[in-house]
């Protein structure tokens, strides 16, 4: 089996934990493990997969990962949340406070546990730290960030500086109008306004709400270089490692917050390896399997 995983020690400020790694050999390796206590804690949780940017585009976005949950996990529910990717980070947030609730309702007032993908993942911290009373009363149990843009994006740095311009020096009207539509999106990616965005948002919580979001929030990285990068992430990885180590999207020092929240290690995968589907992956129906299924034993058993 070519899905083989590696966790690099992670050094910093954030609590690591090992565990993940372990799990994942497990399920990819050994399964079946037991998991009856996790089955029925899953059971008594409405899970929400948070889609990150281009959702609008994969159509198989999390498929793997909602029939891990579904048919071996057993989760009380399932629901996909798919917000635009032409919208900025803070918007969505401030609108999912809403939606949320409304996922609420509709899962019998299960508690929600978040699982959410690159742009998806920083709007879903972004609203937790807005509203952190989703997590005082119990309406959200816990978030796991996968591959989250947290710190943004060099590649948003370099479209606001060069790309943009050229279209509008060069491009057609339309084109134009186009890049503006896009640039709330992709705009509040750039590294300095997503970090600045979720630095103000967490000033904001006093004591007790920090410190129950940090206990309830946790990062999976990865990083991924040459040949096993997926084929859309072959440029974007090259322009990206003149910045330092990445998955193709995502810088793999900007996808946590070290003060904030378990940093669960850094893994050898591409941007799409984990949450879309054969179509738009290198890695096996069976490697996303064993992913779902480690992830959540880790976040419920660490």
């Amino acid at each position: 089996m070519r899905a083989i995983i590696a966790l690099f020690i992670v050094l910093s400020s954030a609590t690591s934990y090992a565990d993940l790694t372990q799990k994942f050999n497990e399920e990819l390796y050994y399964y079946p493990t037991n998991i009856t206590n996790l089955q029925t804690t899953l059971s008594k949780r409405h899970v929400i997969m948070w889609a990150g940017f281009r959702n609008e585009m994969i159509p198989d976005y999390f498929e793997q990962n909602v029939e891990s949950l579904n048919y071996e996990l057993k989760a009380g529910k399932v629901s996909i949340y798919t917000p635009s990717s032409l919208t900025d980070i803070s918007v969505i947030a401030a609108r999912s406070y809403e939606k949320l609730m409304a996922f609420y309702k509709a899962g019998g007032n299960k508690p929600l546990v978040i699982f959410a993908h690159s742009k998806g993942a920083s709007e879903a911290i972004m609203t937790l730290t807005l509203y952190p009373q989703l997590l005082t009363y119990g309406i959200v149990d816990r978030l796991v960030s996968v591959q989250g843009s947290i710190g943004g994006s060099p590649l948003s740095d370099l479209y606001a500086q060069y790309v943009k311009p050229l279209i509008y020096a060069y491009g057609s009207v339309i084109g134009a109008i186009i890049i503006d539509f896009i640039d709330n999106g992709a705009g509040s990616m750039r590294r300095d306004e997503a970090q600045l965005a979720l630095t103000m948002a967490i000033s904001k919580l006093n004591q007790t709400q920090y410190n129950l979001l940090a206990r309830r929030i946790f990062y999976v990285r990865s990083q991924q270089v040459g040949a096993k990068l997926h084929r859309i992430f072959k440029i974007t990885g090259k322009v990206l490692a003149m910045y330092g180590a990445n998955d193709g999207a995502i810088l793999t020092a900007d996808m946590y917050r070290p003060d904030f929240g378990y940093d669960l290690g850094v893994f050898d995968s591409d941007h799409s390896d984990f949450v879309s589907g054969i179509r738009h992956s290198n890695q096996t129906r069976e490697f996303k399997y064993a992913f779902t299924r480690a992830v959540f034993r880790e976040i419920f058993e660490h």
